[in-house]
């Protein structure tokens, strides 16, 4: 049947479209009985990155076949996204979703609902629609840019559809679209990975990717991933321009930095500046101009002025951050370039900043990177979308535990910010001054994230990176990154091991250092002595006593029945030879009384030790004793009893043993509840 627009032949399948699109002069087509009738222009769309074009055939995860028959492109606020319509050998239809590297594959459902229960729901609000709990986690208004192929509905461009998308307990995904004649239409679908989806290029004699166009009578043009390429390339690394730039040499070095240069795949004018800035990914909705700072919209096409940034060294500080636009790093095994910057500030009782890098694969898709006081994060992808509601999240109590991914998490904290600096590309029209809520959740060494807006609701799951792992990823030297401030939300104690094996094994030594004093004997007295008054007055000489301990230790132990007086000796231990191998002395003085209460001072008893050979020994005494301090009187003197034991063990050092070796146990095994107190810390300062 010819295109009652160009005369072109199109065709059509009653069982699968009630539109078509003519590939030669973009008119919608609608076929009533055999007429065909002209409902509008679709516009031309560009090119898709994806996998998909119309005309492919292919499977997902190599069991449903499936062949395109039908595109749509949606155009929002932050960008676009494709809609591809399946048929499958079945002669069943679905559709497939393409959104920035997120893919689904849903079915239309029946859902018995009314237009105006759906265009009252929120971002992060929970709901059961065909037995299946959903969260709410985006919702807009997209305008149709244009379609291709077969259509199951009419819709033409410029049309606008209230959408809502919606993940599942399960990772589930659904989406609900509301036409324009208020019908409500329900998709719901699984998540695919990029691995999941298989073209079949064989009829191109071409591999899964290829981008040229089929040789062959009849065959249509693939779709391309690259626009056309400028002659100067500005080079990621250092914003230099090079010109004349010869595309096929295998490695272009800039001319400026000797970098190697990364081929952007769109190119355009600063509509502030007019130099030519340039996009590296296919999913930029973004850029920013490196000559003038303005911030520039590609969401539609063509560069649309946001905002021109102050340019002033305050605010392109990086605050020790040494990582910059066009850097490579490899996490895991895939290779990353460093493609859009943006700083984010929070207010809340201070001024707390956060780096976060977005870095671009073309296999592996965006993974964000965040900098926060010196600590860094890498995200991770998640297996299921949490569809919790993030909003009542934001009043949950610190440590309140609930179950995400498979795991439990741990509420850390939530506040709100906003974008204070922007540079390179980001894959949604990221202004400054644009404001966000936030939660933060975790599971050491991991953390969830939900940012939250009033039409959108982003989950993000992060790992902690270590020192080493960080510096290898970019090849710089640890000492090149900023210093770690405090504990990190996701942090985990790799000291805890340590500190908990230590903690154990000095308070067993602690154990055996207590159980040593308490059951510490051997003692053996070798000598009973009294010294009256009367012989200390002068110098006396004790009865011989014997040792028997070659350098051994011994004790001398005094007592003297003193009450409210004093008896002080001096002493020598006189050899065979008579001799004087060592002198001590000891003081026992003990007061007692009542003044405003009973009190009492001093002792009756004193030890003394010392060391000594082997052999018979006396003791030299000559001493003297009073009252008060009105002077010496010998008459006031008491009897002094000495007892001499060997084989001493010392107890104070087991006591000193024992208590060292507890205070150290008692340290390390505190050493993680500092650790978790530090992580913690801010819980009791908001209570304060």
């Amino acid at each position: 049947m010819g295109c009652p627009s160009c005369g072109a032949e199109i065709t059509y399948d009653k069982r699968f479209a009630v539109i078509t699109v003519c590939e030669y002069c973009n008119s919608a087509v609608i076929f009533d009985e055999k007429v065909a009738s002209i409902a509008g222009k679709m516009s031309a769309i560009a090119k898709s990155d994806g996998p998909l074009f119309v005309g492919a055939s292919g499977s997902f995860n190599k069991s449903t076949n499936f062949s395109v028959i039908g595109r749509v492109r949606y155009g929002y606020e932050n960008g676009f996204w494709d809609e591809w319509y399946l048929r499958h050998e079945d002669d069943s239809t679905s559709w497939f979703t393409e959104d920035e590297k997120r893919f689904m594959h849903e079915h239309a459902q029946k859902l018995e609902v009314n237009k105006e229960s759906i265009l009252n729901l929120s971002p992060g609000q929970n709901l059961e629609l065909n037995n299946v709990k959903y969260g709410v986690r985006e919702i807009g208004t997209a305008v149709c840019e244009g379609g291709q192929g077969f259509l199951p509905f009419q819709v033409l461009s410029g049309e606008e559809i209230p959408f809502i998308d919606l993940v599942g307990d399960n990772g589930e995904t659904a989406t609900i679209e509301v036409e324009p004649d208020g019908t409500v239409k329900f998709y719901q679908g699984t998540p695919l990975e990029r691995d999941d989806i298989h073209v079949d290029n064989t009829q191109f004699g071409e591999d899964e990717f290829a981008t040229e166009k089929a040789a062959g009578e009849g065959q249509r043009e693939r779709v391309s991933y690259d626009s056309s390429r400028a002659k100067a390339v500005q080079c990621i690394h250092c914003g230099g321009t090079n010109d004349n730039v010869d595309f096929n040499q295998a490695d272009i070095k800039c001319v400026h930095c000797k970098q190697s240069l990364e081929f952007p795949e769109k190119s355009f004018d600063c509509p502030s500046c007019s130099a030519q800035i340039q996009s590296y990914t296919p999913d930029a909705k973004s850029l920013s101009c490196q000559y003038c700072h303005a911030s520039v919209s590609i969401a539609k096409g063509e560069p649309t002025l946001l905002k021109k940034l102050k340019d002033d060294a305050k605010n392109k500080k990086r605050f020790g951050v040494p990582i910059k636009l066009g850097q490579k790093a490899t996490f895991d095994g895939v290779e990353f370039i460093v493609v859009g910057y943006l700083r984010f500030k929070e207010v809340d009782g201070g001024i707390y900043i956060s780096h976060e890098f977005l870095m671009y694969n073309k296999s592996w898709g965006y993974r964000w990177l965040v900098c926060y006081d010196g600590h860094y994060t890498i995200q991770e992808k998640f297996e299921k979308i949490p569809n919790i509601d993030a909003k009542k999240m934001l009043h949950y109590d610190y440590k309140r535990e609930f179950k995400v991914d498979g795991k439990y998490w741990k509420f850390y904290e939530s506040g709100s910010g906003k974008i204070d600096w922007v540079e390179g590309e980001l894959t949604w029209v990221a202004k400054v001054g644009d404001k966000s809520s936030y939660i933060e959740a975790i599971a050491p060494p991991e953390m969830v994230v939900a940012e939250i807006t009033d039409k959108e609701v982003e989950w993000m799951k992060f790992r902690y990176l270590e020192e080493p792992e960080l510096a290898e990823a970019f090849k710089i030297p640890e000492s090149k990154f900023s210093r770690r401030i405090g504990i990190a939300a996701c942090q985990i104690n790799k000291k805890k091991p340590y500190q908990l094996s230590t903690g154990l094994l000095a308070l067993v030594f602690a154990i055996v250092g207590f159980l040593g004093f308490l059951f510490i004997g051997g003692d053996k007295k070798v000598a009973d002595l009294s010294i009256t008054k009367e012989q200390y007055k002068e110098e006396f000489l004790t009865p011989e006593f014997e040792l028997h301990n070659d350098g051994g230790i011994y004790r001398a132990d005094f007592y003297s029945p003193v009450d409210n007086s004093w008896v002080y000796l001096d002493m020598a231990l006189v050899n065979e030879r008579d001799e004087a191998d060592l002198e001590f002395s000891t003081n026992l003085s003990y007061y007692h009384g009542y003044d405003d209460g009973s009190w009492s001072e001093g002792s009756q008893k004193d030890s003394v030790y010392f060391k000594s050979n082997q052999g018979k020994f006396r003791l030299l005494t000559a001493g003297n004793a009073g009252q008060g301090e009105s002077g010496a009187n010998i008459q006031h003197g008491q009897t002094v009893y000495i007892k001499i034991y060997e084989n001493v063990k010392v107890t104070y050092y087991f006591i000193f043993f024992a208590l060292a070796a507890g205070f150290i146990s008692i340290l390390h095994l505190m050493l993680p509840l500092f650790f978790e107190g530090n992580r913690w810390k801010h819980t009791t300062e908001d209570d304060d």
